[in-house]
């Protein structure tokens, strides 16, 4: 019988949030967790994650990534739309 070694990834961190990712038994699983005072890091949620889902979950986040640049470049833009027009042939 042969057995799965777990493989861990770096985490996703700030001072306040942690996303840890792994391989655990064929599924991709992450972790959130918030730094507690005294305490340390404190696990908050966990997901486990089929291939497929991985996938989709990838593309999803894609997604939100270029909709959230797009909002933040739109934010701090403050130029207004043109119309430019075209020389006519005569």
């Amino acid at each position: 019988m042969q057995t799965q070694l777990k493989q861990q990834f770096a985490p996703i961190a700030n001072d306040e949030k942690r996303i840890d990712v792994s391989l655990e038994d064929g599924k991709a699983v992450i972790k959130m967790a918030t730094w507690i005072d005294g305490l340390g890091w404190s696990t908050q949620k966990t997901i486990a994650l089929e291939t497929e889902l991985v996938e989709d979950l990838h593309r999803a986040l894609a997604s939100a990534r270029v909709r959230l640049r797009s909002a933040e470049s739109d934010e701090g833009s403050d130029v207004s739309a043109r119309v430019l027009s075209f020389p006519s042939a005569s």
